[in-house]
């Protein structure tokens, strides 16, 4: 049997296309340290031991499960810009008053986002799952990794932006192994359901 490759039409090309450059200006804004801005809230790019500190906190976004408004502030308030003045509690009555639907799943898209360029479970220091009862921390294996491969400190590692560090894990298992294809998520996801909608049309 002979297969082709599959053919998108000028509108779904535009589409994949879309997803790739927004997955391209995501991995930029971490590599430049851009603040996102999500109605009045604004976020920097969120750092390693952001993420431990959220696992350290019980945060739910971490988990996957459904959150609550303290899980949203928690995360705010850790990557919130330099310039913030407000004290812990005012800034929570802050996010409070100020979330709405809206916000809280754009905010979520923002947390999912940094995960993008993480590679498959198969990757060397890549999975977050391990046994039923695990006890060990999912990063660190990602972080000696960084520290070996680069020299840097455990310091260094800790406030390197995630994104930045899973893209950075890429480039190692690339060339460690030629045959190593970067994860492109966001456009695979797009191409995926341009797919899914061209079979369902038929």
């Amino acid at each position: 049997m002979k297969f082709s490759a599959v053919q998108f039409d000028d509108a779904a090309k535009k589409r994949i296309r879309q997803a790739a450059e927004l997955e391209k200006r995501l991995r930029l804004e971490a590599f430049l340290d851009v603040a996102t801005e999500i109605g009045p809230f604004k976020m920097r790019p969120l750092e390693i031991r952001h993420v431990l500190e959220m696992e350290y906190g019980e945060n739910r976004l971490n988990k996957g499960v459904d959150v609550e408004i303290d899980d949203l502030v928690h995360l705010l308030w850790i990557v919130k810009p330099t310039s913030e003045k407000r004290t812990e509690k005012s800034f929570a009555k802050f996010v409070s008053s100020n979330m709405n639907p809206v916000y809280e799943l754009e905010i979520k898209g923002f947390f999912f986002a940094q995960f993008s360029d993480l590679p498959s479970s198969k990757a060397e220091g890549a999975s977050r799952s391990g046994g039923e009862f695990e006890s060990a921390i999912w990063l660190g294996s990602l972080l000696d990794r960084l520290c070996s491969e680069y020299g840097w400190t455990i310091k260094e590692v800790m406030q390197t932006p995630i994104s930045v560090a899973f893209q950075l894990l890429q480039c190692i298992l690339k060339r460690d192994d030629p045959k190593y294809a970067f994860r492109n998520s966001i456009t695979q996801a797009a191409k995926a359901k341009e797919m899914k909608e061209r079979n369902y049309r038929g």
